[in-house]
């Protein structure tokens, strides 16, 4: 899993020479927070449900012109997923203990996303609309507790193993990125982007539960031009 970096850039380097001449081929380097969590199919109420969890992504993206308003989006990045366990107050038998719990799944991601300009011309602030599918390659998985018994508070962190679920996760994403000029030749990329997960996650014999990934990448970014 750690070749798919030098794979995607390779892809990259094949793909930038059929482009037209006039075309611009811009690279942006993107990094922000992922606001993630797991929809589950069979969570009973009274123990609590997944809530979101904030954690971190970083990545690069290859946009390739395919005209004046379309652009082919090669991305890959780093994307930290998972989520919290909400546990309510009658979970707890009205005492002063507390309980907190959260999966914490790392991915490397691969995205090739449609580029649309939906407002604004090349010489000021633009509009796109991207969508696409995605695939995702699990890098690591823990479990993390944290809960006070008796006014001791204590912290525990487990890999989640491998049984009984899946480390492959695709799915499709859609979003929306503002692009404004920042410096000569770099722009500015703010974007959102939501993924959601098609695949189940839940890889245990005879289950018939399913669990699926969503997140919310919200990312800021530079552009430069490549070609």
């Amino acid at each position: 899993m750690k070749r798919l970096p030098t794979f995607l850039l390779v892809i990259i380097s094949l793909l930038l020479p059929a482009t037209p001449a006039a075309a611009q081929n811009t690279l942006t380097f993107l990094g922000g927070v992922n606001l993630a969590t797991l929809d589950i199919s069979t969570m009973d109420p009274e123990f609590g449900e997944w809530g979101t969890v904030r954690r971190l992504t970083a990545g690069l993206a290859a946009n390739i012109s395919l005209g004046d308003r379309l652009d082919l989006q090669l991305g890959g990045s780093y994307a930290q997923k998972g989520a919290s366990i909400n546990i309510p107050e009658s979970g707890l038998d009205g005492s002063d203990d507390e309980f907190e719990a959260a999966l914490q799944i790392d991915y490397l991601e691969l995205a090739v996303l449609g580029r649309a300009r939906a407002l604004g011309a090349d010489d000021g602030p633009r509009l796109h609309i991207l969508a696409g599918p995605f695939m995702a390659f699990e890098a690591s998985c823990q479990s993390y507790l944290k809960f006070t018994l008796g006014g001791e508070t204590r912290e525990d962190r487990e890999d989640c193993g491998d049984e009984g679920r899946s480390t492959f996760d695709y799915g499709v994403a859609g979003g929306g990125e503002i692009q404004v000029g920042l410096l000569d030749n770099v722009d500015l990329s703010l974007s959102a982007l939501y993924t959601f997960g098609l695949a189940n996650l839940d890889d245990a014999e005879g289950s018939e539960d399913s669990v699926r990934s969503r997140a919310l990448s919200l990312r800021a970014g530079l552009v430069i031009p490549i070609g």
